[in-house]
């Protein structure tokens, strides 16, 4: 394979893709596009006493993510990267002061977190749409002392509640019939920028001016590190002993010894998994095309109505093969 550079236009700038992921080794487990330069990876050794490592967190992970950006910048610079994370709680996580309905009281002040100022969305129905909102009481106020506001008062300020109005700050009614008006939560809950908060991977990539995307939940197949991982676990154990530190030594070994070339490849069967559901395969017919076709660069329509008469008469064959056995 041959790296072809891209023919960009005037104000166009290269994208480059990063896929994202973790990955265990274990001491014990022995039976049977560029990367980034070694100190780009993070290898911890998990362990209950005070001197080792801790789990992997998104404290961690944001630190990673930070030293990342900082070494593409000067390595590679003028050009766009686009991250791209599974769809992991972890990765969703948001900010310490992400507006959190979850996370306020219904009056102000008490144990509820401070949340960063927003802008009213513009679709409120009061005409207060695009005015700046404070979740805090400013500082001037000797009472409310930059105390969180709440529900309420966040509601009343967008014109949604009326000071006298009755009304609960969480029901059983939001969690089982779903509408859109029964308690402050979930009134709150709707709104724009609460809905559309974003979570702390995306708002610090996108800070730095580049792209953050999160596959869709359950497909490892469109993540070209779970093959990588997969190539770097059986490199792995054909070498492992058992020794804890031969395992150590292993695990760099193992993640630098896959071939660039076997790592463009684990790419293209990615592309063609898409391809293929752009296409509308699902999910058994996408896996057999795209190990029909291994020598396309993406599955067309074409590809995938052939692969499906390949599967039925297949499936013909083990059926009336079971049969026969079966007699």
């Amino acid at each position: 394979m041959k790296a072809i550079p891209p023919s960009l236009g005037s104000g166009e700038m290269e994208h480059i893709i990063i896929f994202h992921d973790e990955c265990s080794f274990h001491a014990n487990d022995y039976q049977s596009d560029n990367r980034l330069p070694d100190h780009a990876r993070v290898v911890i050794c998990p362990t209950s006493k005070a001197t080792g490592d801790s789990y992997w967190n998104m404290e961690q992970m944001i630190t990673q993510l930070k030293t990342v950006l900082r070494m593409l910048q000067a390595l590679y610079p003028n050009k766009k990267y686009v991250f791209i994370f599974d769809n992991s709680s972890t990765h969703n996580s948001l900010a310490k002061d992400a507006l959190t309905v979850t996370k306020m009281n219904v009056n102000p002040g008490g144990k509820q977190a401070h949340m960063h100022d927003t802008v009213i969305p513009a679709n409120n129905p009061h005409g207060f749409g695009g005015q700046p909102q404070s979740m805090q009481f400013p500082n001037e106020l000797p009472s409310t002392h930059n105390q969180p506001k709440g529900m309420r008062v966040i509601l009343e300020e967008r014109g949604l509640v009326r000071p006298s109005e009755k009304i609960v700050g969480v029901c059983k009614d939001c969690k089982e019939t779903r509408p859109k008006d029964c308690c402050m939560q979930r009134i709150l809950s709707l709104q724009d920028d609460f809905k559309n908060e974003k979570s702390l991977l995306q708002k610090v990539i996108e800070e730095a001016g580049h792209v953050c995307l999160f596959l869709p939940k359950f497909h490892p197949e469109l993540n070209p590190i779970e093959m990588y991982w997969g190539w770097a676990k059986r490199y792995f154990r054909e070498r492992s002993n058992s020794d804890f530190r031969t395992a150590l030594k292993l695990v760099h070994e193992a993640l630098d010894a896959c071939p660039l070339t076997t790592i463009w490849k684990f790419f293209w069967r990615v592309y063609r998994y898409m391809s293929a559901y752009r296409e509308g395969a699902t999910g058994l017919l996408a896996e057999y095309a795209v190990k029909q076709y291994k020598s396309h660069r993406a599955i067309t329509k074409k590809d995938l109505i052939e692969a499906e008469e390949k599967m039925k008469k297949r499936d013909a064959k083990e059926f009336a093969k079971g049969k026969d056995l079966a007699r």
